[in-house]
């Protein structure tokens, strides 16, 4: 069946390069493991840096900050759904707060990848 999907995926004209590459480096997760959106997008980093030739480095390092800010969803962190019903709080006050936090850290990890990694030349 894993085949099958695969190859659906290879297939398929409605999903952008990106999209089947993340789906393929899914089904490569051995069936019963699990693997953590920082390993998923080191690995994918990797491939995309250096299938355009830049530091593989640079590219893991802004996917590693970018996953782990998930402000704006309470189902973006098992603490997010922690404090979510007992908190009283509403799916609104996550994108309300959340929002500009995630814009803030896209802002700020931009600015520390390219400090840490300046483009060439």
């Amino acid at each position: 069946m894993r085949t099958n999907i695969r190859e659906r995926v290879i297939q398929s004209k409605e999903i952008t390069p990106f999209q089947r590459r993340v789906y393929l480096e899914l089904l490569n997760v051995p069936k019963g493991e699990t693997i953590t959106y920082g390993e998923l997008a080191h690995r994918i980093g990797c491939r995309s840096a250096q299938a355009v030739g830049a530091d593989p480095l640079s590219f893991c390092v802004a996917l590693m900050i970018a996953v782990s800010c998930c402000f704006a969803t309470p189902v973006g962190s098992p603490r997010h759904m922690l404090i979510y019903g007992p908190g009283g709080y509403r799916f609104a006050d996550f994108l309300r707060v959340g929002l500009p936090m995630d814009i803030i850290i896209l802002a700020a990890d931009i600015f520390i990848v390219s400090i840490l990694f300046p483009p060439a030349g």
